[in-house]
């Protein structure tokens, strides 16, 4: 279950390049791939590789949380909005302008990986984070006010944020992230 597909983080293909790998799980290595030395946290991350589905040309930036789009469960992604469930990361080396839309990229699925701020509040080490507006996150509220919000909370959780992180919009930060096995 070692990679396989022949891109590492930061690159994606084209859409007619890779869809015979579509929704392929793999374990990689947990490094910079502009910097082969110094390894991030030398561990193994779960990925996945999926294709963007925003349609309309959208690009798909890295650090996001990502949703499966209808009718492509288990190969097909968009952007994560307020309180959906979430289905991974987009990689946080991907290229400024993102991943073009059709195009195949890896997605983390679990393991650690920067996460973008909604700004709403600060961020400690250990807090549990939930998805916000436009792929960001933001901390779980400890008292949801009512089931309904609870329930919520629970199932767009995210992963636990590894450090301390201002109360700034854009902010980006690294959690540990586990999304189940679909």
């Amino acid at each position: 279950m070692f990679q396989t597909v022949p891109y590492n983080r930061g690159q994606f293909a084209v859409a007619a390049e890779t869809p015979h790998l579509g929704a392929h799980e793999s374990f990689i290595q947990d490094k910079d791939p502009n910097n082969t030395i110094q390894l991030r946290s030398n561990s193994l991350l779960r990925a996945m590789w999926a294709q963007n589905k925003t349609g309309g040309g959208t690009a798909i930036l890295g650090s996001l949380v990502l949703k499966w789009a209808t009718g492509f469960y288990k190969a097909g992604v968009v952007v994560a909005g307020l309180a959906e469930v979430g289905c991974g990361i987009s990689d946080d080396f991907l290229p400024s302008g993102g991943v073009p839309d059709q195009n195949w990229f890896w997605i983390i699925r679990e393991g650690s990986v920067t996460l973008t701020s909604d700004g709403s509040g600060a961020l400690a080490q250990g807090n549990s984070l939930v998805t916000a507006a436009a792929g960001r996150v933001k901390i779980q509220v400890a008292a949801p006010a009512d089931a309904t919000a609870a329930l919520v909370q629970i199932n767009s959780k995210v992963g636990t944020s590894q450090g301390t992180v201002a109360a700034a919009a854009g902010t980006k930060f690294v959690a540990e992230v586990h999304f189940p096995v679909p």
